[in-house]
Parts: C-alpha cells; structure tokens; sequence
C-alpha cells in the first residue's frame, strides 16, 4: 500500500504517560489515555489505509513548561521531528532518547529511589 492512500492520525502524549511523576496526576493519566486509545486504533485498523500514530515527547519549551529541565528541546525542533515522523507511517515515536531511558528507569525502581533520585534533581 503506497503511502500517498493512507489516512494518519497522529497525536502528541507525553512521555508522562509512561512514567507519571509526583503532582503531576491529571496531565499523565490524559496523555495516557490518549496514548492507548491510539494504539488500540492503531491494532484496530491494521493492515488498512488508517494509520494511527503517537508521539511520546520530552519537555518541551514552551509557556507552559514548569521548571528548568536537562534536554529540553525548542518547539520548532520538535515540529520538525514531527513533521519528519509523520512520513515515515510508524506507530510510536519517542524523539528524547534521554528521557525514553530515565522514564522506564524511574518506573522500574522501588518508589524509595526513584523519590530520592527526583529530589536530588
């Protein structure tokens, strides 16, 4: 199937909905829902001309960023990499390796590190 016939949707989450850091409750669970409506689409409507995709972002500079955080990319970096991502057709995309890894990482530990590690930064 070329990709000129495809229909795509795609939706931008957050990496919050795969770790969900403390007070931060609502806006993980909203990115998370959004994440997994979009992948059960995406199984839903396999092997037809609907695709759907999700975009786990890192933080991004914005107004609405809160704190300074280590690798933070600018808007128009992150357009880019979603316009970019948008051609390629895959189901997910994760543009901040850096955060990809620590999130699982935080995840995984005991909630005693993981607590420990989030205040030191």
């Amino acid at each position: 199937m070329s990709r000129e016939r495809w229909s795509h949707f795609i939706v931008t989450s957050s990496i919050n909905a795969i770790f969900a850091p403390p007070t931060g409750s609502a806006y993980c669970a909203s990115k998370a829902a959004i994440a997994k409506a979009f992948e059960s689409l995406s199984l839903t409507y396999f092997r037809t001309n609907l695709k759907f995709s999700v975009i786990y972002s890192g933080p991004v500079a914005t107004e609405g960023l809160k704190g300074n955080l280590p690798f933070t990319w600018k808007s128009e970096k992150m357009a880019k990499y979603m316009a970019d991502f948008a051609m390629k057709g895959k189901p997910k995309g994760e543009p901040s390796i850096f955060y990809a890894v620590l999130c699982r990482l935080l995840r995984a530990f005991p909630h005693s590190w993981t607590m420990k590690i989030l205040k030191s930064m």
